[in-house]
């Protein structure tokens, strides 16, 4: 939800004596809602100074507001010393969304040779609205592109690795169904499944989609992709 707030938190432990700022950077379409008073902030950039000796460490937070929905990239936290940068955290992606249920699905290769395996990566998140009871059970179909076959240790896997999963049934040879357990607001789970390539061909890989089991309204549906598989 737009107007959901998070916590964003920075830490740095010194291998070394460090004199020096740590820099974050929020992405477009985040403001800074509240900060400690010793953190300077400069529109989307979050500055503090650290003073660490060997095996010391630091940690930041503060609270950024998303003000606009869409998929964003954070560019990670910079630690700097003397005007040159000695550390840097990974960048990662946020997305932020108006709708009670978001689903994400990624796959491993766009372009595959036959016999290959795919992987298919569904995360989803329940986000809830103010107020939003538990979701007592979600429906979660993804897609397989035809021309593949599901590799049925991947989807016994999926369900071990996950607790919000509870069982799965594969519908047809382009869909599998997955069922969960209640589900509270701000719930975020993810698992994979992998897929073989039969032959040599370009399709369509179908949507993946999650929907409240007793309220189908309350739903969520990635878009199709495509995927080529060469000889």
């Amino acid at each position: 939800m737009v107007s959901t707030p998070v916590k964003v938190i920075i830490e740095a432990q010194a291998e070394e004596e460090v004199n020096g700022t740590i820099e974050d950077v929020l992405p477009a379409g985040f403001r800074v809602l509240a900060a400690p008073s010793e953190v300077e902030v400069q529109g989307e950039k979050v500055k503090a100074k650290v003073e660490l000796k060997p095996g010391e460490a630091y940690r930041l937070e503060y609270i950024a507001e998303p003000i606009a929905i869409g998929d964003y990239i954070a560019p990670g936290a910079t630690l700097t010393a003397k005007g040159k940068p000695i550390a840097v955290s990974n960048s990662c992606g946020i997305s932020v969304s108006d709708k009670p249920i978001v689903v994400r699905r990624e796959l491993s290769a766009e372009r595959l040779r036959e016999a290959d395996e795919l992987e298919i990566k569904v995360m989803v998140a329940y986000l809830g609205l103010p107020g939003s009871p538990v979701v007592n059970m979600l429906f979660i179909t993804v897609g397989l592109p035809p021309g593949f076959e599901v590799i049925p240790e991947s989807l016994s896997q999926a369900i071990d690795a996950t607790p919000q999963l509870e069982r799965y049934e594969v519908h047809s040879p382009t869909r599998v169904d997955f069922l969960t357990g209640s589900i509270k607001p701000g719930t975020v789970f993810e698992f994979v499944i992998k897929a073989r390539a039969k032959y040599p061909l370009k399709a369509t890989v179908p949507p993946a989609k999650a929907q409240d089991y007793y309220n189908p309204d309350l739903s969520y549906m990635t878009a199709p992709t495509t995927v080529e598989v060469s000889g």
